[in-house]
């Protein structure tokens, strides 16, 4: 009979330190709000404009990464005004992408569609 009560204790308490040991080693700020970014236009014939919510005081690292999880490219994202970047990837094939962007502000992570 106690073997049913401390099942779920237990179980809560496994999800919730795995969940801890997830987190990014190299104290950088992990976001992940949609607030913070938006990438445009969705889909793309290759070229995206990456809009941040805040100033930069250096243009975002911008790591492309197949469904694989290979990284194709690697970019310095251009800045074009106010606080919208654009990278160029006109070279890559149909499909879909993951972009990890690295911000004054953190690490983020978006899907992208390239048609």
């Amino acid at each position: 009979m106690k073997a049913k009560f401390y099942l779920p204790i237990i179980l809560f308490f496994c999800i919730f330190s795995i969940s801890t040991f997830g987190q990014s080693d190299d104290n950088s700020k992990i976001s992940n709000t949609i607030s913070e970014i938006s990438i445009y236009p969705q889909p793309s014939n290759g070229i995206i404009n990456i809009k941040l919510s805040e100033a930069q005081n250096e243009s975002p690292i911008v790591a492309v990464f197949d469904l694989l999880g290979n990284k194709v490219a690697e970019f310095e994202a251009e800045h074009t005004n106010g606080n919208v970047y654009s990278i160029n990837l006109e070279d890559k094939k149909a499909g879909y992408y993951f972009l990890k962007i690295q911000t004054d502000n953190g690490l983020v992570s978006r899907r992208i569609t390239i048609k």
